[in-house]
């Protein structure tokens, strides 16, 4: 019986390697999809990179960490099978996410090395006006051709070392290597964990002063929405060109106290401007990377910031305190030039200081951070996560960031797009009807102190809840219906009400072709606006040997972006896109890759968009003067 469990769980690693399990949901996919291309050594693994999967008990978590300590390493991931708790679910759900290497002495011999190489290429048919030839009235153009360039290499000589490099040139920009990105990861042994030399994100705390990577916000999986784990420091591997610090970071540990540090020095975009006695400023951080006209050029790299930070952590049982203290200095200094941003930080130098906890607790896991930002504005955050019974999970959080805090890497919870000006208290829970039926439900409300761009007054405030029932049966098919409803305000004494609706189904059609669809509507109603928009798309996915080929066909009617809709995308393997679907149009998607041999991967992606009732899409130079848009990508992935 154990070789036949063997033999299963080396099918489910083999068919999973370049995909996600079907059992997860869309709002999951980017969060693994960064697990599964740098997954977690079972042998190095902590405790708060196991929390940051999800899907794993407390009990789960403490029988791993009690077994690795009892047994001392594992000799080969099937050994998991072992572990108390870990059953054949679990173990389906960490394909991809986890690995074992063998341990060694030396760190810098090579041994199980692997490395990829993927290259990109991806551009718009329509001609836009920005690579059009110049006019009497209209002579600013792109400088560079319409084609969207992406080659990114990783690679591991052996389980402590690691590195890789992203190159990017955007559509209009004229050089190849337009964003450079690269980093080498080096864990030596004894007390220094790992270093880090090049791009580098940070996750610290509760994510007040250091947040980096993806965040879900709010949503339906509130336990997970409420609780950030502390990952410490980690190697930046994406084509964004901002939110990355650039230079040596590294984490030791001296005695029970885990020490982390970063030095960063790093040339920005910004948007530069003169006070009345002529002395520069900036009032704005581009972080789009765009570098297409004189204009974008002359604002490349015109700031210089220089950070420095350091974090001690002290385990305590399965959780930890620490404290933070990071600072910023820029040679120019920010001001705030709008009305709308008067109350904000300003200034060149920068000093955040932060107390961070998790505890855990019985079936309860409190953690908060309390931070500044000098001289005395502070931010909180406060949640506790909880099971009732077996069934049912409750989590709360509080927040309140004040209108002058700033910290640059900040990212919390919260209904603004920054970690600043924002008072809120969310409330969530999880009821499992059944075991193939689950309820979950939030309710947030947030109220903002000061005005900000999107309100101009003091004190705008407003709700949002959101109540999911999904239905999971594995080869029988997901389904989830769900219901948003947002309440906020538009004025004073005014009021805006938006509901949102969803239908879905997951559907194996036969063993080579799945099936999805989904139903969503948007109410959009307040004094100056009245509208109701819907989508209604179609996804299909057929595999047979090397091929695999899916489609979407999606039909849309809104009667302006104010009721827009999101929904995942199928996309070529390494990427996402959740865009936006607006206005009275049809989307088509067609995507075949094909896998000739283990080494290689080869796939290609068409998409348009077709409009019903307008005759111009876009604005600016990126004006195209047709009905229809259409996205061309081909990606050609080689490993070994």
């Amino acid at each position: 019986m154990k070789y036949c469990f063997y033999i299963l769980l080396i099918s489910w690693r083999t068919i999973a390697q370049t995909q996600l399990p079907d059992s997860v949901l869309e709002v999951e996919q980017t969060r693994l999809q960064f697990f599964q291309q740098n997954p977690f050594d079972i042998n190095q693994v902590t405790l708060e990179e196991l929390h940051a999967l999800s899907f794993l008990t407390e009990v789960q978590l403490a029988s791993f960490m009690n077994y690795r300590n009892a047994h001392g390493p594992f000799s080969s991931i099937h050994e998991l099978q072992v572990v108390e708790g870990w059953d054949i679910e679990t173990l389906r759900k960490t394909v991809g996410l986890l690995i074992c290497n063998s341990t060694r002495k030396k760190w810098y011999l090579v041994e199980q090395e692997s490395h990829q190489l993927l290259l990109k290429m991806e551009r718009t048919l329509e001609e836009k006006v920005g690579f059009s030839e110049p006019t009497s009235r209209s002579k600013t153009r792109y400088l560079g051709n319409p084609w969207t360039q992406n080659i990114r290499y990783r690679g591991k000589w052996n389980n402590y070392i690691r590195g890789g490099f992203t190159s990017q040139k955007d559509p209009g920009e004229t050089s190849q290597t337009d964003f450079i990105s690269y980093y080498l990861e080096i864990k030596p042994t004894k007390w220094v964990d790992k270093l880090i030399l090049g791009d580098y994100i940070l996750q610290w705390g509760q994510g007040l002063i250091q947040s980096g990577g993806f965040s879900l916000g709010k949503t339906y999986e509130s336990i997970r929405a409420t609780q950030k784990f502390n990952l410490g420091n980690l190697p930046y591997s994406s084509s964004g060109e901002s939110a990355f610090y650039r230079g040596i970071s590294t984490q030791a540990h001296w005695g029970a106290i885990n020490l982390s540090a970063f030095l960063s020095i790093k040339h920005l975009d910004a948007s530069i401007s003169k006070d009345t006695s002529g002395l520069p400023f900036y009032r704005s951080i581009d972080t789009d990377g765009n570098h297409r006209t004189t204009t974008e050029i002359k604002n490349k790299y015109t700031l210089m910031e220089q950070a420095i930070g350091l974090q001690a952590l002290i385990p305590w049982k399965q959780g930890y305190f620490s404290f933070s203290s990071t600072r910023h200095a820029w040679n120019l200094p920010k001001r705030n030039t709008q009305i709308y941003n008067q109350s904000e930080w300003q200034g060149n130098e920068l000093t955040n200081l932060s107390l961070a906890h998790q505890i855990p607790w019985k079936q309860v896991l409190i953690a908060g951070e309390l931070a500044s930002t000098s001289p005395k504005t502070l931010a909180i955050i406060e949640s506790i996560a909880f099971s009732i019974s077996q069934k049912l999970d409750f989590s709360a959080l509080f927040r309140y960031y004040g209108a002058g805090y700033y910290s640059p890497m900040a990212q919390s919870l919260g209904e603004g797009s920054q970690t600043k000006n924002e008072m809120g208290l969310f409330l969530g829970n999880q009821f499992q009807i059944s075991k193939y039926q689950r309820l979950s439900s939030y309710i947030d409300y947030f109220y903002f102190p000061k005005r900000n761009f999107t309100y101009a007054f003091d004190g705008a405030w407003g709700f949002e809840t959101l109540n999911r029932f999904q239905w999971d049966r594995k080869q029988k098919g997901q389904y989830f219906a769900q219901l948003k409803w947002t309440n906020q305000s538009i004025g004073q004494f005014q009021r805006k009400n938006h509901i949102q609706a969803s239908f879905d189904i997951h559907r194996t059609i036969f063993r080579h072709l799945k099936w999805h669809s989904r139903l969503m509507f948007s109410y959009l109603n307040s004094p100056i606006q009245n509208e109701i928009g819907a989508m209604w798309l179609h996804d299909f996915q057929y595999t047979f040997k090397h091929w695999k080929i899916q489609s979407r066909l999606a039909w849309v009617h809104t009667p302006s972006y104010d009721t827009r809709l999101y929904a995942y995308e199928p996309t070529l393997a390494y990427s996402f896109s959740l865009p936006a679907y607006y206005d009275p149009s049809m989307r088509n998607i067609l995507l075949v890759s094909f896998t000739p041999t283990k080494h290689w991967e080869i796939g290609i992606k068409i998409a348009r968009t077709q409009y019903f009732t307008k005759e111009t899409i876009g604005s600016g130079l990126d004006l195209i003067t047709a009905s229809h848009k259409t996205d061309l990508t081909g990606q050609i992935v080689y490993q070994y």
